[in-house]
């Protein structure tokens, strides 16, 4: 991040927009970040890193070196492509990243990092809300927001989806389908 840095010491850019993203995937770079969000930037956390610096263990170790929650956000990779290289930089394996890693890194964070739903919930939701300045029309359930919301059952499997006030998904079955499914 030293050319973020840099830019931030030499001009009058407010920090709040530039989002150093991915933060979490080399462990010099999460410690920039850290350093970034605690003068007030906003860091975002990639899910589906391996476990060491996966969210549910980067947003303890932030908390413990004294990072404010409200500056990190939780994102995916969703449907973007990936490549893994060998030591002589060939590609030997590609593939495309699922969204379904947000879901998979929010059960985590409860069930085996014990992280309370409402702090770890707020990484994807109010969070990003407020990072991107449309909160409350969206981050938080209240009156005057988006009506879009997911509602678990006890073993945090998804029950319903409601988005823009649709019900999108019900008792765990799919009524709305995307032009692509």
């Amino acid at each position: 991040l030293n050319p973020v840095f840099e830019v931030l010491k030499e001009t009058e850019i407010p920090i709040k927009t530039m989002r150093p993203t991915h933060v979490n995937r080399r462990r010099e770079l999460l410690e920039q970040g850290f350093e970034y969000a605690k003068m007030g930037g906003i860091i975002d956390l990639t899910c589906g890193i391996y476990d060491e610096l996966s969210p549910k263990n980067v947003v303890k170790e932030a908390e413990n070196k004294g990072v404010l929650s409200e500056n990190i956000t939780i994102s995916s990779d969703g449907y973007g492509s990936w490549s893994k290289y060998d030591e002589n930089g060939n590609l030997i394996k590609i593939g495309v990243s699922s969204v379904s890693s947000l879901y998979k890194e929010f059960k985590a964070m409860v069930n085996e990092s014990e992280i309370a739903i409402d702090r770890a919930l707020s990484y994807f939701t109010s969070n990003v809300a407020k990072a991107l300045e449309i909160y409350p029309k969206k981050g938080c359930i209240a009156e005057g927001s988006d009506a879009d919301m997911i509602i678990f059952n006890n073993d945090f499997c998804i029950d319903h989806v409601i988005a823009n006030g649709r019900v999108m998904v019900e008792d765990g079955k799919v009524l709305v389908y995307g032009s692509y499914e």
